[in-house]
């Protein structure tokens, strides 16, 4: 998780080359955070950037009522939160068709030495797990699966059990 913080003249962190981020060095770099505010993104104990937290400020619009520390706070959630998935229409058509071709294979019988083998070991469960987790396929669309003998019990568990 990335942490904003204002910069802070008696604090010391890393740069990503693992020189000492002092606060000399930081001043020698960016000398303008002695004249206007400026926000360090840290990783850890690591600077990843120094930047002008208006500037910063006008990118992502926060709005300007809000005071520096609120504005701080805004953006270390905004740069926290994961950007939304998006699906485009070819792996919308694409899991379709998998689906499709799913159905004309025949059901087997129940396997009453179902393996444990797991999602990770088999690439092509791997891809059912990625349909189901951006929405592409159902939990009934899974079952469907288990129930032609492309998924084990195990691996229909291991992607629908969270």
């Amino acid at each position: 998780m990335l942490s904003i913080k204002r910069f802070d003249p008696t604090k010391t962190y890393m740069f990503p080359n693992g020189t000492l981020a002092t606060p000399e060095a930081i001043r020698a770099s960016f000398p303008a955070v002695d004249y206007f505010t400026h926000i360090l993104e840290i990783n850890g104990d690591v600077v990843q950037a120094v930047m002008s937290l208006k500037a910063v400020r006008g990118i992502h619009k926060v709005d300007e009522s809000k005071t520096e520390d609120e504005a701080i706070a805004d953006l270390e959630l905004l740069f926290n939160t994961p950007a939304p998935i998006v699906v485009g229409p070819e792996e919308r058509t694409a899991a379709a068709l998998e689906f499709s071709n799913l159905m004309m294979l025949d059901d087997v019988q129940a396997n009453t030495k179902d393996p444990l083998l797991l999602v990770q070991d088999d690439p092509y469960a791997k891809l059912l797990k990625q349909n189901f987790d951006r929405g592409l396929w159902s939990t009934q669309m899974l079952e469907k699966a288990h129930k032609k003998g492309v998924l084990s019990g195990a691996q229909l568990l291991d992607i629908t059990v969270k």
